[in-house]
């Protein structure tokens, strides 16, 4: 099967982790998996089919973004492709593809990445309508699958009123092996230094940890870039907390490094589609705050950390909560995460499912309808 995946640029994020990992998942099932996205930093990719082109930037308006060179190759290689699968929305290269597959057998597949939720709608209003009326309305219309990273994020394609069919898939994980690292007395933040993330109400329920003589041993590390105006903006609120350290970007094995031997991941999230950061630290055996603007309702069940509606009250008792637990019960909570990912979240069993829900996205008539997709 020949398969187009579209990123509209490569950079930190979940997005770019797991459509690279995706890919080469279906690369090894024996797939012709070609990847589109803007010109960047692909080193440790090697293995990946990547087809880049500069991407042109209206200045103050990345959504009116254009490349004559995408349009040009996706249109060629649209001919003998089966699938041609966008991931997020909102720029020209998530509705290119559209016209490119015109008079041609391809079918298209959409993945939102959370760009539906009623937050994230929220936010550019304005320059989303004009998007839409450039070309993101009729690749909506017009797609004939879409994939969803969770129920939530299949809730909110209804109610935009989209009725194709959709699969409901997480992202899969990379589970690094296991460390027999000691636990610190330490909090991690770990992602983009977003507004949407909530690390300024991180910081409001930290500053009273931090006054509380009981919590005198514990810090926070906030992992994540600090080039940004609204990173440098929340380094400056955290200015006088002396317990809160910035690290700046990390990845790899310092990533893992630090996920593991903290004692506890927070994300305090105003939304996400999945929140792969949540899973990455169970993986490394840490468990979790989150709210419920995440995904990650199985944390209760599964014993390895807290799902909470987000606000400073509840963040700040959540986290004396999880603070006031010994270390070997944090322990025994992010060991019950661990084999929670290892059981669900497998990049194999993933990209299977997604291979299986193409090919009957191609001959419903033969392939049995898999349990994962909605066509209500």
């Amino acid at each position: 099967m020949k398969i187009l995946q579209i990123l509209p640029g490569f950079t930190l994020g979940g997005p770019t982790f797991s459509t690279s990992a995706l890919t080469r998942h279906m690369q090894a099932l024996g797939h012709q998996v070609q990847f589109h996205t803007a010109e960047g930093d692909f080193s440790g990719y090697e293995d990946i089919d990547f087809h880049t082109y500069h991407i042109h930037r209206f200045p103050y308006n990345s959504q009116l973004a254009f490349s004559i060179e995408l349009y040009k190759h996706l249109k060629k290689e649209c001919k003998d492709a089966q699938i041609v699968q966008t991931n997020s929305l909102w720029q020209f290269p998530n509705y290119i593809h559209e016209y490119c597959r015109r008079k041609t057998n391809a079918k298209s597949v959409i993945v939102p990445r959370g760009t539906l939720s009623e937050y994230a709608l929220s936010l550019s209003s304005k320059k989303k309508k004009l998007v839409m009326a450039l070309g993101q309305r009729t690749a909506l219309k017009n797609a004939d699958m879409f994939i969803a990273t969770c129920k939530k994020e299949y809730e909110d394609i209804r109610k935009f009123g989209l009725k194709q069919p959709v699969a409901v898939l997480p992202n899969g994980l990379y589970l690094p092996e296991p460390k027999n690292t000691n636990k610190k007395n330490t909090v991690i933040f770990l992602g983009r230094i977003h507004k949407v993330k909530g690390v300024d109400i991180l910081l409001k329920a930290w500053r009273t940890i931090e006054s509380n003589e009981k919590f005198k041993d514990w810090n926070l590390i906030i992992a994540g870039p600090t080039a940004s105006d609204y990173a440098k903006e929340i380094q400056q609120q955290a200015s006088d907390l002396k317990s809160v350290s910035f690290t700046g970007e990390v990845k790899g094995d310092v990533k893992n490094e630090l996920l593991s031997r903290a004692s506890i991941y927070v994300l305090p999230t105003h939304t996400e589609n999945f929140g792969i950061s949540v899973g990455e630290a169970l993986a490394c055996g840490t468990p979790v705050i989150t709210t419920t603007g995440a995904p990650w309702s199985g944390l209760v069940d599964n014993n390895c950390g807290l799902w909470i509606e987000l606000s400073v009250k509840n963040l700040t008792q959540a986290l004396e909560d999880m603070m006031s637990r010994s270390i070997d019960e944090l322990t025994r909570m992010g060991e019950n995460g661990r084999q929670w990912m290892n059981r669900d979240f497998a990049w194999e069993e993933i990209a299977r499912k997604t291979i299986k829900s193409y090919e009957w996205l191609l001959d419903p008539d033969y392939v049995k309808k898999p349990e994962w997709i909605f066509v209500d």
